[in-house]
């Protein structure tokens, strides 16, 4: 991923990534990607920093990690953010098409890589993205 992207930043000049859900698996690929780049830099790869990096974290509820208590819940979303991911709460997702998601408020987030982690069951209008093969929950 990083160095197909990082070959062709996208429009803004960054690689864009929108990850669905704010559970432990949102939140854990939302850092993982960041540490990805400090260990490609650390082998010697530097065509992807972490400025080029734009991630974007959707929570349907209102805080992510909602299992936790608040108090970590909290310290997820202040160190997320400091790492540069976009923390987006109370935030639900429509649709998606091939260059990002759309929300229910209207937003649109732009998306070189959509990665679903919300819940077992995929909503009904990830089977329609061409190109995409699901299973019978649309996984």
């Amino acid at each position: 991923l990083f160095l197909k992207y990082s070959a062709n930043l996208g429009a803004n000049g960054k690689v864009n990534i929108a990850i669905v859900g704010g559970g432990a698996t949102g939140v854990e690929l939302s850092a993982e990607l960041h540490n990805a780049v400090k260990q490609l830099h650390s082998y010697g790869y530097k065509g992807l920093t972490n400025e080029a990096l734009n991630v974007t974290l959707v929570e349907a509820g209102e805080r992510i990690l909602p299992a936790l208590p608040p108090r970590i819940s909290g310290a997820a979303h202040n160190e997320l953010t400091k790492l540069g991911v976009r923390v987006l709460t109370q935030t639900m997702v429509t649709s998606a098409d091939e260059g990002g998601l759309h929300t229910k408020d209207g937003e649109y987030i732009e998306a070189d890589l959509m990665v679903w982690a919300a819940g077992i069951k995929a909503p009904d209008f990830m089977k329609e993205i061409g190109g995409l093969e699901t299973n019978r929950i649309n996984q």
